[in-house]
């Protein structure tokens, strides 16, 4: 998945300093806000690296972005909502760099629309020896909270249960929308 014309119109480009590839972040108001940049961490797995100055921004196609659209999905990762974006362009798709990543600034593009949440199947883990729940779970439950101080609120705040407690375990911690496009509805 993912066609040349939809990294386009997410902006994603290579650097013409270093070919380094590129992600724009945007605020509410379709304003850049940061770049990314694709590149290893501290652990040597590539990432899309915040400009660390500025913060975070979503992901967005900014040119088809539709204001009177009354819904918005919301994905975990530019490769999630670009591949979603690719199948779905009756509502407006974003992204948010992480589960966890959602300011508070960007609630004024939600008041009065439908919001989905479409975070990765992430299982509960294990903190200093104590169960907590999964990253996705926790992040949807931050946003809902944010964005029910919205003025006005969000018409509807839904969010993606992979299994009955949220994550499925029979899929791998991770699982997300991409993974699930990929192999398709039905996996044999």
């Amino acid at each position: 998945l993912l066609y040349s014309e939809t990294l386009t119109a997410w902006g994603a480009c290579r650097s013409i300093i270093d070919d380094v590839w590129m992600l724009p972040g945007y605020n509410a108001e379709k304003k850049l806000v940061t770049l990314y940049r694709w590149l290893p961490d501290h652990t040597g797995k590539k990432r899309l690296l915040a400009t660390s100055e500025l913060g975070h921004g979503m992901f967005m196609p900014t040119l088809s972005f539709d204001p009177k659209r009354k819904e918005i999905l919301i994905c975990e990762g530019p490769w999630d909502g670009m591949v979603l974006w690719e199948l779905d362009k009756k509502r407006n798709v974003i992204a948010v760099p992480g589960c966890n990543v959602f300011a508070p600034s960007w609630l004024p593009l939600f008041g009065g629309k439908a919001v989905t949440f479409l975070f990765d199947n992430d299982h509960p883990r294990e903190v200093k020896g104590k169960p907590v729940s999964g990253g996705a779970l926790a992040g949807a439950r931050r946003a809902a909270k944010l964005l029910a101080t919205t003025k006005p609120p969000p018409k509807a705040v839904l969010w993606l249960k992979w299994g009955e407690d949220g994550y499925n375990l029979g899929l791998t911690t991770g699982f997300d929308v991409r993974d699930r496009l990929t192999i398709g509805l039905n996996p044999s």
